[in-house]
C-alpha cells in the first residue's frame, strides 16, 4: 500500500494537489497539520484522508475529527502521527520518539519544522524502544522548497519511507 505524507500547507492547497497529480496511485494520505481549511479544496477522497492539527490548526474548527496526534494501523504497522510541536521537535526529538515508544510505534510520522528528515532508530542506541522505528518529516508541502513524503509498505511488510519535490 502507497500512503502519501504532507504537512504545512499554510493557506496552499495547490501545492497538494499538484503533488497528488504527480504521484499517480496512492490508497491514502496522511496529512500531518497547519493546513486543515485547505483539505476541501484538494482532491482527496475523505475515506483516504487521515489528519492531524498542527499548531496553526487549533483555532480551526472545520475538523473536528482531527485530533492533534493519532495512532493508525495500517497493513498491520503501528504509526502515530502528530504535528510534532507539542514535542519541541525544533530543538530535539527525544520527546517525539519517547512518545512513539510508549504507543509502541513501527513509525513515527511529524511535520512543524518544514525540514526533510528520514531515520531508522535501533533500540541498541535508543533503549526506549523495544524495536526498530521509522521516523520521518515529509518536509512542507509549500513554501521555497515544496515536499512531501511516500510511505509503501509492501505484502511483506517491509517499510520504505521517501521524499518528493514539486
Amino acid at each position: 500500500m502507497r500512503f502519501l505524507i504532507f504537512s504545512d500547507s499554510h493557506g496552499h492547497p495547490e501545492c497538494i494537489n499538484e503533488a497528488l497529480a504527480r504521484a499517480g496511485h496512492f490508497d491514502g494520505v496522511i496529512f500531518l497539520g497547519d493546513g486543515l481549511r485547505d483539505l476541501p479544496y484538494c482532491d482527496i477522497p475523505p475515506e483516504k484522508l487521515y489528519s492531524v492539527k498542527g499548531n496553526c490548526d487549533l483555532f480551526y474548527f472545520g475538523e473536528e475529527g482531527s485530533p492533534e496526534q493519532r495512532l493508525l494501523i495500517l497493513e498491520n504497522k503501528r504509526i502515530f502521527i502528530t504535528h510534532g510541536h507539542r514535542y519541541g521537535v525544533k530543538s530535539s526529538l527525544d520527546s517525539l520518539i519517547y512518545a512513539a515508544a510508549e504507543r509502541d510505534a513501527d513509525i513515527v510520522l511529524f511535520g512543524h519544522t518544514h525540514e526533510m528528515l528520514e531515520r531508522r532508530l535501533t533500540p541498541d542506541k535508543y533503549p526506549s524502544l523495544s524495536k526498530p522505528l521509522y521516523v520521518f518529516n515529509p518536509g512542507a508541502i509549500s513554501g521555497y522548497k515544496s515536499s512531501f513524503g511516500c510511505l509503501d509498505i509492501t505484502l511483506r511488510g517491509e517499510i520504505m519511507l521517501s521524499h518528493g519535490e514539486l
